[in-house]
């Protein structure tokens, strides 16, 4: 349940709930497993900003974040290149 989420993330995620987002675009240092939980329990797709670092990335795809956006192209394209 959201209410069980900390502070912001919280209110973040219940808000795209509320007015039937579709996708919780949401800063990296926010995402936690029970953010990308809730989110995927509720239809919500998880887009994590900026994240530029190698193991951030492949933290957050363990995760099973739905899209991350970055500066570094390159570095997601070696990583996650089928």
């Amino acid at each position: 349940m959201f209410r069980a989420l900390a502070g912001e993330r919280w209110k973040a995620c219940l808000r795209a709930f509320e007015v039937h987002a579709t996708v919780l675009s949401i800063n990296h240092r926010a995402i936690t497993p029970e953010v990308v939980h809730e989110a995927h329990l509720r239809g919500l797709a998880v887009c994590a900003w900026t994240v530029n670092e190698e193991a951030r990335m492949l933290e957050l795809a363990r995760m099973t974040v739905d899209r991350i956006a970055t500066d570094r192209c390159d570095l997601a394209a070696s990583l996650f290149r089928p």
